[in-house]
């Protein structure tokens, strides 16, 4: 991570005397924040986790004869257990010792003191990046290059997440994407990014420009390890009809572990697509599965969901001329289900969530700053050179933490669906 400007800093101190600096960052944790330590995973190491999972009641039974007849063998339920191992996430920060200086607290200025800001923000900003890590597949993917990357300028593909998940300043790996499990091509820093919706998705970097990287190239998170990757496990990864690979460690042939889902093909969302994969659940679950789930889009899903109202709204103005508000307004609610709104989610899927099903591991109580004995928390930083102390220090915050979903049949999702002109 690129360290605090000192300039910048100095200016903002001489200059500013508001006491309120705005923040101009993504704050939500809209997901993340709905997921607590559920408490049915089991641990059965230093390591792991066992998920039990029961996929069926008794059902063996016959015809019988009470006339002197043997009685059948009974059968029993049908158990399986997944395994988890939490993921460990790591939010590095940088500044120095200018900067800490500078940044010290004096009476009517914006700045008070630049250190402490700076921790207390990153872990703040962690409950947004689990809710980032939530949308994604499980293997640390964060979109996919479009085009011819010149001039240090990335085009990011707009259907899925564009370039809406990655950050200023973030170091991402780049994978080949015809062969995205191998090694990474090249690994580059975010210096800046544009995710407005109705502009071009792109991130620009600050690396000398290399030219092993183009179209259909897949971005991911630094740091994961080469071959099969396995980060923070998110919707695609347990809202999936895939019948190939594993879910928690079980075979996705077994039935019980493939989730319940429709494609669209690039069609706007309908009515029926999601009574279906309601009925989907009924199917497989009964009529009483049906409570407690919501439904989690993007604001570009919720803009086509309402286009097929838009038509059908009757405006009374018989009694008043007051100028009617053609907006719909309040809480969205879908087939008697809530629609929950984020930003981070895939602009092209509908993701129908039980809740009561999902649940998070840890090691020992979770979220932690890394200490270095003797040293504490922030540590100094040291030239790679010469091994040097550099006038610059650091802090790690450290988040052992995995997702798991124990009854994927209670929820799905609706995919590749058309977004609105303009998203």
């Amino acid at each position: 991570m690129a360290q605090m400007n000192a300039a910048a800093v100095a200016s903002i101190t001489l200059e500013a005397v508001q006491e309120i600096i705005p923040d101009l960052v993504e704050t939500d944790d809209t997901f993340d924040g709905l997921i607590t330590d559920n408490g049915r995973a089991i641990r059965i190491s230093p390591r792991g986790y066992r998920i039990p999972l029961k996929y069926a009641k008794p059902g063996s039974y016959s015809a019988g004869n009470l006339d002197g007849a043997a009685l059948p063998r009974g059968g029993g339920i049908s158990l399986d257990n997944g395994s988890l191992t939490p993921q460990t996430l790591m939010l590095p920060v940088e500044w120095t010792k200018l900067v800490e200086l500078i940044g010290k607290k004096v009476d009517k200025v914006a700045v008070e003191n630049v250190v402490d800001t700076t921790l207390a923000d990153a872990a703040d900003n962690l409950k947004t990046i689990r809710d980032i890590l939530l949308q994604t597949d499980g293997t640390g993917n964060l979109g996919t290059i479009s085009g011819t990357v010149t001039s240090k300028v990335v085009n990011m593909t707009p259907s899925g997440f564009g370039a809406r998940l990655l950050r200023p300043g973030q170091k991402v790996d780049v994978y080949n994407g015809a062969s995205q499990r191998t090694n990474p091509t090249v690994t580059v820093t975010a210096a800046s990014w544009t995710n407005f919706l109705g502009g071009t998705q792109q991130f620009t970097y600050t690396e000398t420009d290399p030219t092993s990287i183009g179209n259909g190239d897949i971005i991911r998170v630094t740091g994961l390890t080469s071959g099969a990757p396995v980060f923070i496990y998110g919707l695609p990864y347990f809202h999936s009809t895939s019948t190939s690979g594993t879910l928690l460690g079980i075979n996705r042939t077994n039935p019980y572990v493939v989730s319940n889902g429709y494609s669209l093909g690039g069609a706007q969302i309908s009515l029926p697509a999601l009574r279906l994969l309601l009925n989907q659940v009924k199917n497989r679950l009964g009529v009483k599965a049906l409570k407690g789930q919501f439904w989690q889009v993007h604001s570009s899903q919720l803009a086509a969901y309402e286009e097929l109202g838009f038509e059908r709204q009757n405006y009374d103005i018989s009694m008043k001329a007051e100028y009617p508000d053609m907006l719909f307004q309040g809480k969205a609610r879908v087939g008697g289900f809530p629609v929950v709104e984020n930003i981070h989610a895939d602009n092209s899927v509908w993701d129908f969530v039980a809740p009561k099903c999902w649940g998070k591991v840890k090691y020992g109580d979770g979220t932690f700053w890394y200490e270095i004995p003797g040293i504490g928390r922030i540590y100094p930083i040291y030239d790679t050179t010469t091994g040097a102390p550099d006038t610059a220090f650091g802090a790690t915050l450290v988040d052992p933490l995995q997702y798991f979903c124990d009854n994927v049949l209670a929820g799905g999702r609706v995919s590749s669906c058309k977004t609105p002109a303009g998203n």
